[in-house]
């Protein structure tokens, strides 16, 4: 892996989440938000007013502007004598994968910076924990021939990192992919050595696991405008 000195202005992907609506939430909205992924059931907006010690036409409104941008579903519930029938509300599974997201790059950056701190050789320990990550991640036939390109396509395009191949003149056992986008954006803009070496490791470790041992990887982070390039070189066998 080669490392850039940090990342370049408008180089690099971008963060495979796009633009989340979680990101532009208040924080009191995340707060009512959240109650609700919590909840096993669809629930009140009084009990949430009370978990959050909140005004019921605050939450209300929270409620809302939650519904509007589909984090939310509102549900009539049975009538209760002769009172209005209550609205429960409850996440739906949209807002439930923003957040898994958000707490899998969190947990990202937290294991990143803890590499940085304790290694001796960053690189070498983020590489070899990429490559259990990949090993892990290496699913599939391997009783059907599949080729290695495509498996890495396959597994980066699953993991939310647009891969590209890239259609260009040259060697045939070199094949360039562009990354377009990145889930661990953040955790790589402050440890770049770190979870870019992680990358290259659970490329590797996915491709050993399938039993290729003969591609060299090289991952070149924030290598071009909208994207890090990717280099799979296969390696010629030397005679005995």
């Amino acid at each position: 892996m080669k490392n850039n000195s940090g990342a370049r202005e408008g180089y690099g992907p971008e963060l495979a989440a796009g633009d989340s609506p979680l990101n532009r939430l208040s924080h009191a909205r995340r707060e009512v938000l959240d109650v609700l992924i919590r909840q096993p059931e669809p629930c009140t907006a009084h009990h949430i007013a009370r978990s959050l010690h909140q005004h019921h036409n605050t939450i209300r409104e929270h409620l809302d502007g939650l519904r509007r941008i589909g984090m939310v579903v509102r549900i009539k519930g049975p009538a209760e004598g002769r009172g209005r029938p209550p609205w429960f509300y409850q996440a739906t599974e949209k807002a439930k994968d923003h957040a898994g997201s958000s707490d899998y790059a969190g947990l990202a950056s937290a294991l990143a910076a803890h590499i940085a701190r304790t290694s001796d050789d960053t690189v070498s320990a983020a590489i070899e924990a990429g490559r259990h990550w990949g090993a892990s991640l290496a699913t599939g036939d391997d009783s059907t021939f599949v080729p290695p390109v495509t498996r890495v396509l396959t597994l980066l395009d699953d993991l939310g990192y647009a891969p590209e191949l890239c259609e260009h003149e040259g060697s045939e056992s070199d094949t360039e992919l562009r990354l377009q986008r990145c889930p661990l954006l953040a955790a790589a803009n402050q440890n770049q050595e770190v979870v870019c070496g992680v990358h290259q490791g659970l490329i590797e470790g996915a491709l050993q696991a399938h039993g290729t041992t003969r591609i060299e990887v090289e991952l070149l982070p924030f290598a071009e405008p909208g994207a890090c390039t990717l280099h799979l070189r296969h390696i010629e066998s030397t005679p005995a």
